[in-house]
């Protein structure tokens, strides 16, 4: 698969998704109308003034030899190669200016401004020809689609819902998103299990003669158990009790009188069911009526396909700079968030908001682009942000000419992060340390390739009668849509990343 993640500059859009590769001829990425495009003919095209007509082909590669500077091993199998069709601005892969190379697992390529992402991952899952959506959430991810595919109808019933999850992957707010999805009337209360008292533990959840307890307080809400594992066992059988009898008993009261649970349960924990299980960290029966329905949320690097979503949805939670320059889009695409999309997050929605501090046109602190000095330090490298400090060369590779528009164009590793939380538990510690799996480090000298122009002024964009859009027009279609943002944008006519962009625009939310 190869997927359009993004394109960086002065207006951050997500890309249009996936190009099944399968056993297809060859595709050529051009600078078109989106509309035109023919994936199914070879022909993909995308609305980037910085790349050519023709800017650059993928085709089917049988590797008969052996190239040592990518890896590839004589006698394995058939795969893909990149390869620069003559463009102005020329293609990076992983940053690295090239004519021509062969494909692996997680490799970046860059053509103008766009970003893509080449997947080479099995799955028994097909893979999928538009996001899923779940409110705010989307993915391309097709393990994690058909999970959020088949948890959708189940939304609105009422069903107890079990996440697992590495540390940061998201299950605080899937919870959220299924509370506000569903429309439940009461109130979404968030539980950490982790860290607590026995008898405290028993006290804040069912309450007590002083206070009333969450799952009082989540009355025909939803109650979010974070680390429901560390529950311990008295008290999950108590509450096994209570899902099963709908009604529950205070700590200090005589058992004479039940309150009803009426509010649904949202269960997470970092551990695989399977080990908790056997470890006697849960117990089985809270497991089964709890997991009527289960979603396990993939690592980052699992979801690579989803970064540019995420990206996107992190730029406008933060209400910060709105744009990420192209330099800075590749640090962070290109880093490996050991600690999954919570860090990923910290580091987009920190840098949108220097960034929108640190512009000058942008009164308010709303405008500005993110650069690669408002970055963590880690996902830039410390040698590269000193000669941008400092005002020095950045290392620009030989025979590589200026980025510039192209004449009458139309206007994602290195180490741990000191801004991400260690993990406490020993075996998470662990496996935070091991190399990530289809991620490669950057070169130590690495490109921060060609300086850049602006392009003409926005007036000839050609954006297909966007702004003949009202704003009412894309309420409507959102509202018809229950807040999905693909349908919506098919109902309208319009391509997703044109439609999100709008939405910003305009103010409005999902």
């Amino acid at each position: 698969m190869l997927y359009q993640l993004c394109r960086a500059g002065a207006r951050f859009e997500v890309g249009d998704g996936a190009i099944p590769l399968g056993n297809r001829g060859p595709v050529v990425l051009g600078r078109g109308d989106g509309s035109t495009s023919d994936p199914g003919g070879g022909f993909v095209y995308t609305e980037d003034p910085w790349m050519s007509v023709r800017h650059a082909q993928v085709t089917p590669l049988e590797r008969k030899g052996t190239d040592s500077s990518r890896g590839l091993e004589k006698g394995s199998p058939s795969r893909w190669v990149v390869e620069d069709l003559g463009s102005t601005n020329g293609v990076l892969v992983n940053g690295v200016p090239s004519k021509r190379a062969p494909l692996l697992h997680g490799d970046l390529i860059e053509t103008g401004r766009t970003f893509w992402l080449y997947v080479e991952e099995p799955s028994v899952d097909p893979q999928l020809t538009e996001p899923v959506e779940l409110g705010g959430i989307a993915t391309w991810t097709p393990l994690y689609g058909r999970q959020l595919a088949e948890l959708l109808p189940r939304v609105p019933t009422g069903d107890h819902v079990l996440v697992t999850g590495a540390a940061g992957s998201g299950k605080g707010f899937l919870a959220r998103t299924i509370h506000v999805v569903s429309g439940r009337a009461g109130r979404f209360v968030h539980l950490d299990c982790s860290g607590r008292r026995l008898h405290r533990l028993a006290a804040l959840l069912f309450g007590d003669d002083v206070q009333p307890g969450r799952l009082r307080d989540a009355d025909s809400g939803t109650l979010f158990l974070e680390n429901v594992d560390a529950l311990p066992l008295e008290v999950q059988d108590r509450l096994l009790e209570a899902v099963r009898r709908r009604g529950y008993f205070p700590e200090g009261r005589a058992r004479t009188r039940s309150i009803a649970l009426s509010a649904r349960i949202v269960a997470a924990t970092a551990l695989s069911i399977e080990d908790a299980v056997a470890t006697n960290r849960l117990r089985q029966g809270l497991v089964d009526v709890l997991g009527a329905a289960m979603v396990r949320i993939p690592a980052l690097e699992h979801r690579m396909p989803d970064l540019g979503l995420l990206i996107d949805d992190f730029l406008s939670r933060a209400r910060g700079a709105p744009a990420i320059s192209r330099d800075a889009c590749r640090a962070i695409l290109r880093y490996p968030f050991k600690l999954n999309a919570r860090a990923l997050g910290h580091a987009v929605e920190a840098a949108a908001v220097l960034a929108a501090a640190h512009d000058d046109k942008a009164p308010g602190g709303v405008g500005g682009q993110i650069e690669v000095i408002h970055l963590p330090v880690d996902v830039v490298g410390p040698d590269m942000l000193k000669r941008i400090v400092t005002g020095g060369p950045q290392s620009v590779p030989e025979n590589t000419s200026e980025m510039t528009p192209v004449p009458g164009s139309r206007p994602s590793r290195q180490g741990g992060s000191s801004f991400e939380q260690e993990p406490t538990d020993p075996e998470s510690a662990k496996q935070a340390a091991a190399p990530v799996p289809g991620w490669r480090a950057p070169p130590q000298t690495a490109a921060s390739a060609f300086t850049q122009k602006q392009p003409p002024a926005e007036a000839g964009s050609g954006e297909g009668g966007a702004s003949s859009l009202e704003p009412a027009d894309i309420v409507a279609a959102l509202a018809a849509a229950h807040g999905n943002v693909s349908a919506a944008a098919r109902a309208l006519g319009r391509p997703r990343a044109q439609l999100l962009r709008l939405m910003g625009e305009f103010g409005i939310e999902r």
